[in-house]
């Protein structure tokens, strides 16, 4: 089974963390590229989205 097809099986509310862990870290990596926007506050942003995404990247891994 690809990965792909694990993403499909997900619940609503675990796909829709899923996608909002990935706009997180998505902010973050633009809020640490631009620097002066926020200083200091990119990996803070960063972290928190890769926090949210442990979540679903269990459950697309080992499918419990």
């Amino acid at each position: 089974m690809s990965i792909i097809d694990r993403v499909k099986q997900l619940t609503g509310p675990m796909f829709f963390l899923f996608v909002f862990s990935k706009i997180i870290i998505g902010i973050g990596i633009g809020v640490l590229i631009a620097g002066s926007l926020l200083p200091g506050s990119g990996c803070w942003i960063l972290a928190g989205g890769i926090i949210l995404s442990i979540l679903p990247a269990i459950k697309i891994c080992c499918g419990k």
